[in-house]
């Protein structure tokens, strides 16, 4: 029985967002049996399913499809990015965040993973979206991270001396106090 699209998803690319919920060794030969899928938004969601089980390790399989993201993948690829978590993905995000209107997706695609390396991205996040920032989405991410992470984001963005960054942590004490 075909399932029915959800939100201009397809079932494919539903059951490899699934998949990503899924224990890691159930997951795993799906996942791959998904991998050479050619529709974009089913690639990403695959590409964003390996790297919440693999991590780091989905790095090298998933950078090659972050250097062109469909309009229509930027939610998929900014959870890749961020499950992957390192340096050089924490840039494309960045990079990604950076580009039109795609914030609000990357947003959306960056919720619920906590890990404190995105920390400093959400301050930057609200640097760069400026008055249009939706600080309490933001606000809440920083919220569910490790305190210590944002503390220490916050003292990395006043420690750089940039003047956004400054003031991007002082609209963020002055809301939270």
């Amino acid at each position: 029985r075909r399932l029915p699209a959800r939100g201009g998803r397809t079932p494919r690319a539903a059951a490899a967002e699934v998949c990503a919920e899924l224990p890691k060794g159930l997951a795993e030969p799906i996942i791959q049996g998904m991998l050479e899928d050619k529709t974009p938004l089913v690639h990403f969601h695959v590409l964003a399913a390996l790297a919440r089980h693999q991590g780091e390790a989905a790095w090298t399989i998933v950078a090659p499809a972050m250097s062109a993201i469909p309009d229509n993948c930027i939610e998929p690829a900014a959870r890749a990015l961020g499950w992957i978590g390192t340096e050089a993905a924490r840039t494309r995000l960045l990079g990604l965040a950076q580009q039109g209107e795609s914030l609000p997706l990357v947003l959306r695609g960056l919720e619920g993973i906590t890990a404190p390396s995105l920390a400093p991205l959400y301050l930057k996040f609200i640097t760069l979206s400026g008055d249009k920032a939706p600080l309490a989405d933001m606000w809440q991410a920083l919220h569910r991270m490790e305190r210590s992470a944002v503390i220490a984001a916050c003292r990395e963005a006043l420690v750089s001396g940039d003047e956004k960054q400054v003031q991007t942590v002082a609209r963020l004490m002055a809301s939270y106090l």
